[in-house]
């Protein structure tokens, strides 16, 4: 759903992500207090995304300053700069975040955990290799379909993602179904991975 989505950078579509990922975790669930055959096993494959998400809520934790000084001092200094003409500077800058935008950060964080979600559920029902040859062509056929839909875009000069949407900013439409053209690269990098595997 999120290729052919604008790259579910829109927030209906993000939600809809939201949505289908937790329909996927309760599914999963259901499925494992009925059956003992979907056991959940430990992966290492969990420890970088664990990680990751680790990283991204240490950064909305209020921190003491002298903390965040020590291990950003930029962070600090800049916050301290902005900050510091407010009527109750001393009180808000006691405690510090490492983000300068925690709603953005929580918004992220939301988008990840549903894709880490989703990654634990496939590790943990895509076993057998045919099951996992089956999930990478798929990924392989949609990332060949939004191939075709960006070479459509180059030979016609479209302006507009599959011709009817106009792209938020002036341009030819070159990225297939997505608004950003990096998430286009990324996923297409993605898609040559699963065609060799």
């Amino acid at each position: 759903f999120m290729p052919l989505a604008f790259g579910a950078v829109e927030p209906w579509s993000e939600e809809i992500v939201l949505a289908l990922a937790a329909a996927l975790c309760v599914c999963f669930l259901v499925k494992r207090l009925v059956s003992h055959e979907c056991a959940m096993e430990w992966n290492w494959a969990y420890v970088p995304v664990i990680a990751f998400l680790l990283v991204v809520v240490l950064q909305l934790i209020p921190l003491p300053g002298a903390l965040v000084r020590m291990a950003s001092p930029h962070t600090e200094s800049l916050k301290s700069e902005l900050l510091g003409d407010l009527p109750n500077a001393s009180r808000v800058l006691s405690y510090l975040t490492f983000s300068f935008y925690a709603y953005a950060t929580r918004h992220d964080l939301r988008i990840a955990l549903a894709v880490a979600a989703v990654f634990v559920v496939v590790l943990n029902v895509y076993r057998r290799p045919g099951q996992i040859k089956r999930l990478l062509g798929a990924i392989a056929l949609i990332g060949g379909f939004c191939a075709l839909v960006a070479l459509a875009q180059t030979l016609l000069g479209s302006t507009r993602i599959y011709g009817l949407v106009p792209l938020p900013e002036e341009g030819i439409a070159r990225s297939g179904p997505f608004v950003n053209h990096s998430h286009y690269g990324q996923f297409m990098n993605l898609s040559i991975g699963a065609a060799l595997g």
